[in-house]
């Protein structure tokens, strides 16, 4: 049996299109953060969250719009997705930079995003944020709809009252000596 079994029917007779199809499917990753209290570190807050963040203009990916008349073959790579780069007899195919490895570009300029290809796109979500997080503390948020891994940096204000070292609380206050020997 031959080692490459397994490789000849997977990229036989489509070449490396659904590896680049694969690499279109990871998720997109957004980073954002949200400060909260010192109180609501310590016993844990559900909170409401706006963030904003670039995402691919839907007028302007070929895959979206197959059918349209709109797009073109790609100039820069004539249509392959593909650009070689030679450097002595090493070759290296990567994605074309013009059209992201699609093989088609918009054939005039996109009305949504003027050529930018990507848009700013508002989102909400509730974070739900456990008891005893520290500040610094990252969490996510996954979106399987939209594709999407939002992590969120957890910032905790200070306390005036207390103070947290590791997973220990210190508070100190006055007292009289009456209240320290007989208790408060």
């Amino acid at each position: 049996s031959s080692n490459f079994t397994g490789f000849n029917s997977n990229y036989s007779s489509k070449g490396f299109s659904s590896f680049w199809e694969n690499i279109r499917s990871v998720p997109k990753v957004v980073k954002t953060s949200i400060t909260i209290t010192f109180k609501e570190s310590i016993l844990g807050v559900s909170k409401p969250i706006k963030y904003s963040f670039l995402d691919n203009c839907t007028k302007c990916d070929p895959a979206l719009n197959a059918n349209s008349s709109d797009f073109i073959d790609c100039r820069r790579c004539s249509g392959s997705g593909k650009e070689m780069h030679q450097q002595g007899y090493v070759s290296i195919f990567t994605p074309c930079r013009e059209c992201g490895g699609s093989g088609r570009v918009k054939s005039s300029s996109c009305e949504v995003c003027g050529g930018a290809k990507k848009i700013s796109v508002n989102a909400e979500a509730t974070l739900a944020i456990p008891a005893g997080i520290v500040s610094g503390n990252i969490l996510r948020i996954t979106n399987k709809d939209k594709n999407l891994t939002t992590m969120v940096k957890v910032i905790v204000s200070k306390s005036s009252i207390f103070e947290r070292r590791g997973i220990d609380i210190y508070s100190s206050i006055n007292i009289t000596l009456k209240e320290a020997l007989l208790g408060c």
